[in-house]
């Protein structure tokens, strides 16, 4: 789903755990209009989950300081 039709609406999570009840993703943000990511590295972001234990883990990856864009 592009960012620009979710980003007044929630971003929903579906986890489906292995026969080890782990799973592991990633989600990658950008602008969803430019190619300023090609350009600028703060201009996306990249985040890992990982699930285990029943505790869900997130872990940014790249972009740091992302912004999301104005609505």
């Amino acid at each position: 789903m592009a960012l620009l039709a979710c980003i007044n609406n929630a971003i929903e999570l579906d986890i489906y755990p292995d026969v080890e009840n782990k799973s592991t993703g990633q989600i990658y943000v950008d602008d969803g209009e430019t190619f300023k990511f090609k350009l600028d590295s703060q201009s996306s972001s990249l985040v890992q989950f990982d699930f285990a234990d029943n505790k869900l883990a997130l872990a940014l990856l790249k972009g740091e300081e992302y912004l999301f864009p104005e609505s």
